[in-house]
């Protein structure tokens, strides 16, 4: 999944070739995604179950855009009733499961692109860098430079 988004990455450029090898490696991403969510998604039954399963899924789908609570929610209930049912099957708030996404991607990206900081961010859904930063640092306890620093000097490490 990573290397599809590497190329992508790698694929950009004027040439109408370079359209469509950044589609195709596109289609090859959003396949190992849709996958990876498949795996991810326990088969539970119960309403409330399937509906935290959509609202993970749209979230998973949608991360990188400027989505909120109120976006997830409106798909099918109450942005209440979704806080309700994420911290019964989830064991945390919408907005805290739709952060650590992001930061896990941007770990990702961080270790897997030579993309910068700026760029990782907006591409996680963060479109002011200085509040990823302060939101990384949170979460991952270092800021993304100093994480991508002790990944450079050591890419064995198990922080992502």
């Amino acid at each position: 999944m990573r290397e599809a988004l590497y190329n992508i990455y790698l694929s950009r450029g004027p040439e109408p070739q370079c359209e469509a090898l950044m589609t195709g490696y596109l289609y090859i991403f959003m396949a190992h995604l849709m996958k990876e969510a498949r795996e991810a998604m326990p088969n539970v039954g119960s309403s409330s179950s399937q509906y935290v399963l959509a609202a993970i899924k749209y979230i998973q789908f949608n991360y990188s855009h400027d989505i909120s609570v109120d976006d997830i929610a409106k798909r099918r209930r109450q942005r209440s009733h979704l806080y309700r049912v994420f911290m019964s099957n989830v064991g945390q708030s919408p907005i805290d499961y739709l952060t650590s996404y992001r930061i896990s991607e941007a770990c990702s990206l961080l270790k897997n692109s030579s993309l910068s900081i700026a760029e990782i961010a907006v591409s996680v859904g963060f479109f002011d860098q200085f509040y990823f930063s302060r939101v990384f640092k949170k979460v991952k306890g270092v800021p993304p430079s100093k994480y991508l620093a002790a990944l450079e000097k050591d890419p064995q490490l198990g922080l992502v």
